[in-house]
């Protein structure tokens, strides 16, 4: 029997969520066993399977902490390091493109220090083991807090965004937004539904979801379909940046 509990500090506990909902279909799959406890600061996540699922339980935890850490947990990082002194639409476009930005290569890093290692907590892990994946993004921040107007002026703002951006490899000829009800979907070129990703372990608004969505598709084009929908802010990020 394969046997193993993660946990993290209650503040934090959107990260565990995170975790459970990933690994929800492989716990299906494999029979797995769960249980979850709070206790005053921390929270608790326990699994177990049989030894023949071993390997594949361990490696989907792994993988699902790979985005706990290369995309919630960096975009955490980054936003209390960077001189930040306001937080419109297009700061939030910024930082999400930030973090996303070499991401892979972040995973890359993380997973090779997860794999092989018991992992316990969470939030510790990336405090003692994940110290030359932390020095990487000082590196970037480090170079952004020494032109701090990147974050006081939106000109400046949209350059640098739009320097990120052009470095992405484009993955999509196009993405058409429509309004379905009360939400809005994402369509490729050929009319498509595109599954949204949500941002990992954090609350955002519609448009901000939309907008890091693009960021991942890194699209050719967008159109959309009903612009009235969207404020002024937003359709001038589409507009200038996508």
């Amino acid at each position: 029997m394969f046997e193993t509990t993660l946990s993290i500090d209650i503040g934090r506990k959107n990260y565990l969520d995170y975790v459970y909902n990933r690994l929800k279909p492989h716990i299906r799959l494999t029979d797995s066993v769960v249980a979850s406890s709070v206790n005053t600061d921390r929270c608790f996540l326990s699994l177990a399977c049989e030894d023949e699922y071993r390997e594949a339980l361990h490696g989907e935890i792994v993988e699902s902490l790979c985005d706990v850490y290369a995309m919630g947990f960096k975009y955490d990082y980054l936003k209390k390091k960077l001189k930040i002194n306001r937080e419109n639409l297009l700061i939030k476009t910024l930082l999400n493109t930030m973090t996303v930005f070499d991401s892979n290569n972040d995973k890359r890093a993380i997973r090779k220090e997860l794999y092989g290692q018991p992992i316990i907590a969470i939030d510790g892990f990336f405090d003692f083991r994940l110290r030359a994946v932390r020095e990487k993004w000082d590196e970037i921040i480090n170079l952004t807090n020494e032109n701090a107007i990147v974050f006081s002026d939106d000109k400046i703002s949209g350059e640098f965004l739009m320097f990120l951006l052009d470095a992405l490899p484009q993955s999509l000829d196009g993405v058409k937004i429509c309004a379905n009800g009360d939400r809005a979907e994402l369509f490729d070129k050929k009319g498509r539904k595109i599954k949204m990703i949500k941002p990992v372990g954090r609350s955002k608004t519609e448009e901000e979801t939309i907008l890091f969505n693009l960021i991942c598709l890194a699209p050719k084009k967008v159109l959309i379909a009903d612009e009235k929908r969207f404020s002024d802010e937003f359709m001038s990020i589409v507009r200038q940046f996508f």
